[in-house]
C-alpha cells in the first residue's frame, strides 16, 4: 500500500507521448519500501523522486475498511437525521413560539 511520494515535476511531455517510468527500491526496513523513481519521455527527464509503500496483511485491512465503511454510512445516516431534526424543528409553528411572542 503507498503511503508517501514526493516526485519533483522537472518537464512537461508533448501530448501523445511514450512516457516511461522507473523504480528502484533504495530501502527496506521492517515493512516500508522505498523506491527511487523516474520517468523519462523521448527526449528527457521529466519527473524523479521518491515513493514509499508498506507490505499489508491484505485481510486485515479489507476488514478494518469494511469497518470504517460500515461505520461511515452510519455516520451518514446519523448527519442525515440530525439535518432532518433541524428542518423539522425550524418549520415550527408562530403560534408556539417564545422567540417569535407567542406562546399557547
Amino acid at each position: 500500500m503507498g503511503t508517501h511520494v514526493n516526485v519533483f515535476h522537472l518537464a512537461a511531455a508533448p501530448i501523445g507521448a511514450t512516457v516511461n517510468i522507473t523504480a528502484e527500491i533504495t530501502e527496506v526496513v521492517e515493512r516500508r519500501v522505498e523506491f527511487r523513481v523516474e520517468a523519462w519521455d523521448e527526449k528527457e527527464k521529466i519527473g524523479e523522486g521518491t515513493h514509499q509503500r508498506a507490505i499489508i496483511n491484505v485481510a486485515k485491512f479489507a476488514a478494518r475498511m469494511a469497518e470504517k465503511q460500515t461505520a461511515g454510512v452510519a455516520g451518514l445516516q446519523s448527519v442525515a437525521q440530525k439535518r432532518r431534526n433541524v428542518e423539522t424543528n425550524s418549520r415550527h409553528s408562530r403560534q408556539d413560539c417564545p422567540r417569535h411572542g407567542v406562546t399557547s
